[in-house]
C-alpha cells in the first residue's frame, strides 16, 4: 500500500543529492489501483492485495502470514443501510494495528472502492475534501477498468502516529438506483523503514443497498466482513 522504490533507487537519489523528501515520505504515494483484495464480482476478476510488496519475516528470517491477522484490523465506518440516488455520504475509514507499536516512525495507508454487485463495475463518485492528503485514481485499463478508488498520498500516511488512523472522504451515489453496492477496503499497517519487512495488511468489505432494495444482501451477515 505504501509505494516503495527499489534500493538501488532509493541509493542513487540521496547520492545525487535531488532531495531527502523521497526517503521521508517512505515513497508512499500510494498503491497502484487495484490493490483492496476485493473478491471475484460478476465477470470482474478478484483484486491484488498489497501482500505481493508488503511483506512480514519472524525473527529468524521466515516469512510470515501478514493478512488480516488478529493484530490489527480496517474498518468502512458511517457507511447507511440504503443510499439514495445521486445523494453524497461522507465515509471513513480506520486502520488499527498493534503489531507496529514499537516502531516510532510507523506508517498507514489503505485503498477503497466500490462496486456494483450485480456485474463489478465501478459505481457512484468519489470526492476527497484534502487533495494534499488522499486522492482518486481510476484504473483506466485492464481487468478493473472502470472501477475508481480513493487511497493515502505520501502526505496523508500519518507517519509517526500511534493509531488508530483515519481518512474521510466523500462518495455520491449514482444518479440512478443501481441496487446494491459493495465497498472493498485494503488497509497498511507500516514500520516505517523504508523496507517491506514487517508490514501487516488488513482487508475489509460492506454493502449497502439502495432505498429501492432497502436490504443488505444476507450473504454479507453484517456491517463488517474480513477475508483472507
Amino acid at each position: 500500500m505504501l509505494r516503495k522504490l527499489p534500493y538501488w533507487i532509493a541509493v542513487l537519489v540521496l547520492l545525487g543529492g535531488v532531495t531527502t523528501a523521497v526517503a521521508t515520505s517512505n515513497f508512499s504515494s500510494g498503491p497502484l489501483p487495484s490493490r483492496t483484495g476485493a473478491p471475484a464480482v460478476g465477470a470482474v476478476v478478484a483484486e491484488d492485495n498489497c501482500t505481493g510488496c508488503h511483506i512480514t519475516f519472524d525473527g529468524g528470517g521466515n516469512q510470515v502470514d501478514n493478512l488480516n491477522v488478529s493484530n490489527g484490523y480496517v474498518q468502512i465506518l458511517d457507511l447507511p443501510e440504503t443510499y439514495t440516488p445521486g445523494n453524497t455520504y461522507t465515509l471513513r475509514v480506520k486502520l488499527w494495528s498493534t503489531a507496529t507499536v514499537d516502531s516510532l516512525n510507523r506508517r498507514w495507508g489503505f485503498q477503497l472502492t466500490a462496486v456494483k454487485a450485480s456485474d463489478g463495475s465501478g459505481v457512484g463518485t468519489f470526492a476527497v475534501p484534502s487533495p494534499d492528503t488522499l486522492q482518486i485514481i481510476d484504473a483506466a485499463a485492464g481487468d478493473w477498468a472502470g472501477r475508481q478508488y480513493v487511497e493515502h498520498t505520501s502526505m496523508g500516511i500519518h507517519e509517526a502516529q500511534s493509531g488508530p488512523a483515519e481518512w474521510s472522504f466523500q462518495w455520491q451515489a449514482p444518479p440512478t438506483p443501481a441496487g446494491a453496492v459493495y465497498f472493498y477496503v485494503a488497509g497498511n499497517a507500516a514500520d516505517g523503514t523504508y523496507d517491506p519487512g514487517a508490514d501487516w495488511i488488513y482487508t475489509a468489505g460492506d454493502t449497502m443497498a439502495d432505498t429501492t432494495t432497502a436490504v443488505r444482501p444476507t450473504s454479507w451477515g453484517g456491517l463488517k466482513r474480513l477475508w483472507r
